[in-house]
């Protein structure tokens, strides 16, 4: 994994750098500066460019700026530069690569007030320099101005380090705020790149390595973001006498009355992690429906009264599989019956093994949300926004950055972890880490796509997988296999049950990296 930095990460890791060890401020700007523009030249030449536009503020993004404008000049691709505010405000290492621009003879265009704003739809590639990750209120009449126009021309935007206007911790936009087909960012992403909408604003983005001593980034890891290298460690271990008793017994409790396919998806994803055995638990009024749909998992039918539900008075049909079970996984389509919500807080009481909580289970929780601190068996709650406002007794929606931290709160507090779903998916650790998954696609914000990950999740538990790495690894793979689903059906068109036939794929690659 690989780590995301807070803005004063970034500041103390510049000071370090220079009055530590004695880098000089201007070597790294010129090696960020040097290290975008050779991005930029091979993007230049991919969308067949042929005339740049470089816009540049006062601060040391505007700096950057003006050495990529160099490097790009010295390749033969000549931009031209509009330089924002007077050179008065300028940080000494900007004024001084402005001047070196200056004296090279390159096309700069001063801009000092709204009346000089340029006409940008010329241009065929828009790099946006003009603020930074520090900024702390909405961009100026003249810099917000300029913003306007960016995002009106229609013009492809690379944004150097983070897009103009979005706060590099919350990922909030401030004020106006550019939206850039692609970021190149300055040793580390930023929080503000990974969090919403900084995400959505930012596009895809590459990290550019401007000379920082690797050393520098220790202690910074309490934000990570995940790579399939380091997770591939993680999987659970097979040997050439692996029979299905050694491979972890999962236990489902699930669905209810229309709600049978949860149910089965949480299943069959369970089985697709490389789990042994399957049992689902469920009403007994649905067992044929899955019994005869699924001829991989075991099924557990429990007195139902012919209702459609589970109460109460299955707890003591479920003694036997509880004990059975090597991780649990509770709640895909359980309904929100009272008599369901009191065997699900019962189960959450009593349960001693590892247990995964998803959809109507944290309904039943968010009354009573003590209980999911009653014992010390590991505990993975997976809420999407609107289930953790319910958890949280939010009755307004937060920002994203601001559940996330919530969440972070509630997982330190119960001593569990918190999956937050969402685009990006969260996992939150009790020691308060943050790990921010790198997979996954719109596409997956369909019904049934969260009752794949409790299963896979619930799979991966019961084979032994660490219960500190099984929610990441489960993440990643979860959205790898919602990747390559997009790749093959299409995001707007596939479904939950898609992401089960691309699990096995996903898998390969993580066991190719172990």
């Amino acid at each position: 994994m690989s780590c995301i930095l807070s803005v004063e990460q970034m500041k103390e890791m510049d000071r370090a750098s220079v009055e530590d060890l004695g880098l000089a401020a201007l070597c790294l700007m010129e090696n960020a500066g040097r290290g975008c523009a050779d991005l930029l030249a091979r993007r230049i030449e991919e969308w067949n460019c042929s005339w740049p536009a470089i816009l540049c503020g006062t601060g040391n993004n505007g700096g950057d700026g003006y050495v990529i404008a160099r490097m790009l000049a010295n390749r033969g691709i000549d931009c031209t530069i509009f330089a924002l505010g007077k050179p008065a405000g300028l940080s000494p290492e900007t004024a001084a690569n402005r001047a070196i621009v200056e004296k090279m003879g390159l096309e700069l265009v001063p801009v000092t007030n709204p009346a000089e704003l340029p006409d940008l739809r010329e241009f065929d590639l828009l790099i946006d320099c003009v603020l930074g990750t520090g900024l702390k209120g909405a961009a100026r009449t003249l810099t917000g101005a300029l913003i306007g126009l960016i995002n009106d021309s229609g013009v492809p935007v690379v944004a150097i380090d983070i897009p103009s206007g979005v706060q590099g911790d919350t990922g909030l936009a401030l004020g106006p705020a550019v939206i850039a087909r692609e970021t190149l960012t300055m040793a580390a992403p930023k929080r503000g790149l990974v969090l919403q909408p900084g995400r959505e604003l930012s596009g895809p983005w590459t990290t550019v390595d401007i000379g920082y001593d690797t050393g520098l980034f220790e202690g910074g890891e309490e934000w990570q973001w995940l790579t399939p290298a380091a997770l591939a460690p993680a999987l659970p271990r097979r040997h050439s006498a692996f029979h299905k008793g050694l491979a972890g017994h999962v236990l489902v409790i699930a669905g209810s009355t229309g709600l049978t396919g949860a149910a089965m998806l949480a299943s069959q994803a369970a089985q697709r992690s490389g789990a042994g055995l399957v049992r689902l638990a469920l009403p007994a009024s649905l067992n044929a429906i899955c019994e005869s749909a699924l001829p991989e998992i075991m099924t557990l039918p429990l007195p139902d009264a012919g209702r459609g539900f589970l109460g109460p008075d299955a707890l003591d049909a479920l003694a036997e599989s509880l004990e059975w079970a090597q991780a649990v996984v509770l709640g895909p389509g359980l309904g929100r019956d009272p008599g369901t919500q009191e065997l699900v807080i019962r189960l959450i009481a009593s349960c001693t093994k590892p247990l995964v909580l998803d959809a109507d289970a944290l309904v039943a929780a968010a009354g009573n949300i003590e209980v999911l601190a009653e014992n010390d068996s590991p505990r993975v709650i997976t809420p999407h926004p609107g289930e953790l406002a319910r958890l949280l007794g939010q009755e307004k929606p937060l920002a994203h950055h601001a559940l996330v931290e919530a969440a972070a709160d509630l997982a330190g507090e119960l001593d569990l972890t918190v999956i937050l779903k969402g685009g990006p998916t969260v996992i939150l650790g009790a020691d308060r880490s943050v790990r921010v998954n790198s997979t996954g696609n719109h596409g997956m914000a369909t019904g049934g796509t969260g009752d794949v990950l409790a299963g896979l999740l619930g799979g991966l538990l019961a084979q032994g997988c660490d219960p500190d790495e099984a929610p990441a690894l489960a993440v990643w793979l979860h959205g790898r296999a919602g990747d390559l689903a997009a790749k093959r059906q299409g995001a707007r068109s596939m479904g939950a049950i898609d992401l089960l036939g691309k699990l096995s794929r996903a898998f390969r690659e993580l066991e190719a990296l172990s």
